[in-house]
């Protein structure tokens, strides 16, 4: 957990007894080094406050635990998807999940300059029609800034969020 600086997670859980119990959940992670941010972007529930995450650092390796509000642990099913901006380190790396969803990562290098110049770090391919963009900017001192941005393409205006 250590060289990784942000998370991004899509987690499930659903109470494998009583199907109508579930939740889904969109969390991003920080981590400065020494403690983890997390943001709950969103939760979709089929009953009020089925549960909880907590998240710890336990050496290097960082705990993810989900908490049912009933306290039945065993009785839950879990799934995640997640992604890590450093998970990818090449040039370009991409997935297709499927013919309308592709998971992808850049790497690139803007060298110190003092005169500020402009850098394309993503091109939204003509073929979708909006993207979820996690930016994660290092510096030299190792000081990051981390941000999402929403990109929508209507005919020829684009709309960010």
């Amino acid at each position: 957990m250590a060289k990784t600086r942000a998370l991004k997670f899509f987690l499930t859980a659903k109470n494998d007894n009583n199907a109508e119990i579930a939740q889904s959940k969109v969390l991003t992670l920080l981590n400065d080094g020494d403690t983890i941010t997390s943001n709950d972007y969103a939760t979709l529930e089929s009953i009020e406050n089925v549960g909880d995450y907590s998240f710890s650092i336990v050496s290097d390796q960082a705990l993810l635990e989900y908490i049912p509000s009933d306290g039945n642990i065993n009785d839950y099913s879990y799934g995640y998807v997640y992604y890590d901006t450093k998970k990818f380190i090449e040039e370009y790396s991409s997935i297709d999940v499927n013919d309308s969803v592709s998971i992808g990562s850049t790497y690139s290098f803007i060298p110190i300059s003092s005169t500020p110049q402009e850098t394309t770090i993503f091109t939204l391919p003509q073929k979708y029609s909006s993207s979820k963009l996690i930016v994660e900017i290092t510096g030299q001192d190792n000081s990051f800034e981390f941000v999402e941005l929403n990109l929508t393409t209507i005919n020829d205006n684009i709309y960010a969020t």
